[in-house]
């Protein structure tokens, strides 16, 4: 957290440096009481955000940022979403009665507009386990009808 705050407060006195770069022609504008003016300013902003800004909305932020990161590898790492449907499939193959297995290839091939593929998986995972919620909303949004 430190490390972000750090790099804040570099970021502020880059940004606050730029600004103050055009007002260097002008001599009058750009002595040092105001660039001293402009960089407490600045520090004063950060310190008040550190001593009341919303830390725990911060720290969430950042581990699900984090999260997010490491699910764009893993889905890089699979080969991306074609990659993904390939390793499900493969999964599937081993064990066609896993509902969530057809529901997560149903949700792959919509993410890839490849609508009757997604209605097959979606119509299996239906088959497979009918009164689980999430299965029976994309089941009726694929086919536009109501699940039985």
């Amino acid at each position: 957290m430190s490390l972000l705050y750090g790099l804040l407060t570099l970021m502020m006195v880059a940004s606050m440096c730029l600004i103050v770069v055009p007002f260097m022609a002008n001599k009058a504008i750009c002595t040092k009481s105001f660039i001293i003016v402009i960089l407490l300013n600045g520090f004063f902003a950060m310190g008040l955000y550190r001593l009341s800004g919303d830390k725990q909305a911060l720290n969430q932020w950042l581990i699900k940022g984090k999260a997010h990161y490491q699910l764009q590898e893993t889905v890089n790492q699979l080969g991306g979403i074609k990659g993904m449907i390939s390793h499900v499939k493969r999964k599937l193959q081993a064990d066609p009665l896993d509902a969530q297995g057809w529901f997560i290839l149903g949700k792959l091939y919509l993410s890839e507009q490849e609508v009757q593929a997604a209605q097959a998986a979606f119509r299996k995972a239906h088959e497979l386990r009918p009164q689980d919620e999430k299965i029976n909303y994309y089941y009726q949004t694929t086919f536009g009808e109501k699940a039985q």
